[in-house]
């Protein structure tokens, strides 16, 4: 039984960007390293190329491995 991870999308000033926040992340419970994270509405990080931002990874009974943004 795997916990969980989901991931939020802060911009500049700290604060969560709207449609990229813990609630709208779709729950990761796999045990793999290419797992892609999804939100609701099909929101891409795409979406916010050339912005600087912050990834905030929320952990429930779960270990972070490794990231990657592509």
């Amino acid at each position: 039984d795997y916990g969980e991870a989901r991931v939020e999308v802060l911009g500049e000033d700290g604060s969560t960007l709207d449609g990229f926040s813990s609630d709208d992340c779709a729950p990761l419970r796999v045990n793999t390293v290419d797992a892609r994270v999804a939100w609701k509405g099909g929101r891409a990080l795409q979406s916010l190329t050339g912005r600087p931002v912050r990834l905030r990874f929320r952990l429930k009974n779960a270990r972070l491995y490794s990231y990657r943004c592509t």
